[in-house]
């Protein structure tokens, strides 16, 4: 049994990602404390996959104190739950804070899930989608991780326009390098640069439609005059 607990605090470090309108909004950063209050108060019992999401990054301590995370280890060893999933960029795991946590996930035996949102492995894809980061980043995040036996759930966008199969191409890059590879259909969350360009060329087609067809014209005419006094 596993179960998610979305956190708002702080705002994403990057936030420009064009799907993506949760990491620009910017919460109240949450303190240890609250943190705490607010984990034992929404975990479940029984669980033994515990995941956290922030609008960021986890492992950005401008959104979550480090201090938290040394806690939630604790904490998930008292409940007996044997896997932790936490979110982050790539740019978020130091040499450091990869023995960190390779340390905790040894001290309460717990095995500890990275999860990142790679999108597509392409870098062309990737500079498109504005993510902040490119292949080679995240080979040398998935180099770090290994290094310090943490696993690697990776995130695919699936319906990424594209003229190419990439996804076949970015399920075959990584099956050496992720633990577990999850696929989520691309849709454009409110507020971000994609929905507004969806918004676009949904109205400039309806606009298009509109224009060539004079029986919908036509109507349109009659329904003015007849409402708006024309």
């Amino acid at each position: 049994m596993e179960q998610t607990l979305i956190i708002k605090s702080g705002k994403c470090a990057w936030g420009k990602c064009i799907f993506c309108g949760w990491g620009k909004k910017e919460y109240p950063k949450k303190t240890f404390e609250e943190l705490k209050e607010f984990t034992e108060k929404h975990v479940k019992d029984g669980i033994k996959r515990l995941k956290i999401y922030v609008s960021g990054s986890v492992l950005d301590e401008n959104q979550i104190p480090f201090e938290y995370i040394k806690w939630l280890y604790k904490f998930a060893s008292e409940r007996n739950i044997k896997e932790l999933v936490l979110e982050t960029l790539p740019q978020f795991l130091s040499e450091e804070k990869a023995k960190e946590l390779e340390n905790l996930s040894k001290q309460y035996n717990i095995t500890t899930y990275l999860a990142i949102g790679l999108e597509a492995a392409d870098d062309e894809l990737l500079k498109k989608l504005n993510k902040p980061f490119r292949l080679k980043d995240f080979e040398e995040f998935v180099n770090r991780a290994k290094k310090h036996n943490l696993k690697l759930r990776v995130y695919l966008l699936v319906n990424i326009p594209a003229n190419y199969d990439y996804l076949e191409k970015s399920v075959d890059y990584l099956k050496d390098k992720a633990d577990e590879i999850v696929l989520i259909n691309l849709y454009p969350h409110k507020d971000s640069a994609m929905i507004y360009l969806w918004l676009q060329c949904f109205r400039n087609r309806l606009y298009d439609y509109i224009k060539d067809n004079r029986e919908l014209l036509s109507k349109f005419a009659s329904y003015y005059e007849a409402n708006m006094g024309y």
